[in-house]
């Protein structure tokens, strides 16, 4: 009897002269579901205030982005979490925002597509890597950038990608929406600043405004690979300037991405030779980061370079530099932090 109801109803569906993908019936019946949580994000040194914020699943349903009364946790960084909807959820294919940008006095909106199989494919990847039986635990990222920048990424336990860049409208709305502060407008955007940036920012801030093309310069991308030299049994975290996150084990496989944001920062574990578990968190001063790609690409994003990292048998000591087979700069002013792993 089963079987006869299972048969008369694909019969059914496809004698049906209608568009079912269109009507949401096919999604509902195909979609693939994964366990995934929405977040927020924006620089620390451009704080935002989040109006509205959805996302529209694959299946038709909805889930808000959530965030704090101020974002300022950082490009590419996860946010606020907030348990909505079901714990098997279908992914995102469109992305709804309306938001406040404190350093420039502007409220921002837009309705952006996104790449569904892009995201599925990440999904699909990070679910089959993890051992069976153990929590994945994912999120998509939505982050609020100067000039309208919106920034959506993938991310699960030492991996991130940035799946899609879009660009807000500048909308006029109603400061009610950011705050029912009795506070004026322009007293209420000081304080929030005066707690997200240092003296210096803020001063430079009022002096100069937001650098132009400033969103553009964090979503750049370099042709770049990352070579590690020095002990035994290495592997690697990276964080780029454009929130990505990428996990580099050189034992067992090899990293075939050739573009990616400028470095920002490391973390990296290893063995001496007496078998001691070590590692150290590395952080690149960004000026000198930017300038080194900058002099030795010549603005070309398809120059080829290789960052450079040699592990002495001090741990204090890691050398870093960038080079292009021909040219190699020396990035001095990199900060280390070793550790032993005991």
């Amino acid at each position: 009897m089963v079987r006869y109801l299972t048969l008369l109803f694909l019969v059914v569906i496809t004698a049906l002269p209608v568009n079912l993908e269109a009507r949401g019936i096919l999604p509902m019946i195909s979609t693939e579901k994964f366990d995934w949580l929405p977040t927020e994000c924006a620089h620390r040194r451009y704080p935002m205030r989040l109006i509205d914020g959805h996302l529209t699943l694959k299946n038709g349903s909805s889930l808000y982005v959530p965030a704090k009364a101020i974002i300022d946790n950082g490009w590419g960084e996860i946010g606020s979490t907030h348990v909505v909807g079901k714990t098997m959820k279908a992914l995102p294919v469109k992305l709804t925002v309306t938001w406040f940008s404190f350093t420039e006095n502007r409220f921002f909106s837009g309705e952006f597509t996104l790449p569904y199989q892009n995201i599925l494919e990440y999904f699909r990847t990070v679910t089959s890597k993890s051992p069976k039986g153990s929590p994945v635990f994912n999120s998509v990222i939505v982050g609020f950038g100067p000039g309208g920048a919106v920034s959506v990424w993938v991310s699960s336990i030492g991996s991130s990608v940035e799946v899609g860049n879009y660009k807000a409208n500048e909308v006029a709305l109603n400061w009610k929406m950011v705050t029912e502060s009795e506070m004026l407008r322009t007293d209420y955007i000081d304080m929030v600043l005066r707690d997200s940036l240092t003296p210096l920012e803020l001063r430079t801030l009022k002096e100069r405004g937001v650098p132009p093309g400033i969103s553009d310069y964090y979503s750049k991308q370099y042709r770049w690979s990352l070579q590690v030299i020095g002990q035994k049994n290495r592997e690697l975290w990276l964080k780029t300037l454009n929130g990505e996150e990428e996990y580099f084990d050189f034992a067992k496989s090899i990293n075939a991405r050739t573009s990616r944001g400028l470095p920002k920062s490391l973390v990296v574990y290893w063995e001496d030779n007496v078998g001691e578990k070590l590692g150290a968190d590395v952080r690149f001063d960004e000026a000198e980061i930017n300038a080194a790609y900058k002099k030795l690409s010549a603005e070309k994003t398809d120059h080829a370079m290789q960052l450079k990292l040699e592990i002495s048998d001090n741990p204090e000591v890691i050398h870093t530099s960038l080079n292009d087979g021909k040219y190699v700069i020396l990035l001095s002013k990199t900060v280390v932090k070793a550790y032993s792993r005991r």
